[in-house]
């Protein structure tokens, strides 16, 4: 799995089923409850790696967008493009950008096409 650059999970749960059906579980009683306790471990701990560490900075990031006055356009770059309704209704002025598969040279030109010498809403007079 390794020489591949991105692994997504929802890609890689789907074998699970297949590697527990060849898995043998232990006989003896302690080790099948050494067995669990592991596998209950292992659950949690990818389960809030995956669920909150891995992609956690989507929400945040569109709830801070939704509260920018003068934001007219989100940038997203090597992630999947964001659900546009936690822009709660800020979507219909905020147009969204995904460049997820531009090299950094594309990606400069379409930041400069894009940027504006606006001054931002709080620091006008």
């Amino acid at each position: 799995l390794s020489i591949f650059q991105h692994q997504e999970a929802r890609f890689l749960l789907p074998t699970v089923p297949l590697i527990l059906s060849s898995v043998q579980l232990p006989k003896n009683r302690r080790a099948l409850q050494l067995w669990a306790a592991v596998w209950v471990v292992f659950n949690v701990f990818f389960g809030v790696l995956m669920g909150i560490y891995h992609q956690g900075g989507i929400v945040p990031g569109q709830v801070f967008m939704s509260k920018q006055p003068d934001a007219t356009n989100a940038i997203w770059w090597k992630t999947y493009s964001p659900p546009i309704w936690l822009l709660n209704g800020k979507n219909e002025v905020l147009t969204t950008h995904d460049v997820m598969g531009l090299d950094g040279e594309s990606l400069l030109k379409q930041l400069a096409d894009l940027a504006t010498c606006d001054t931002p809403a709080d620091r006008r007079n």
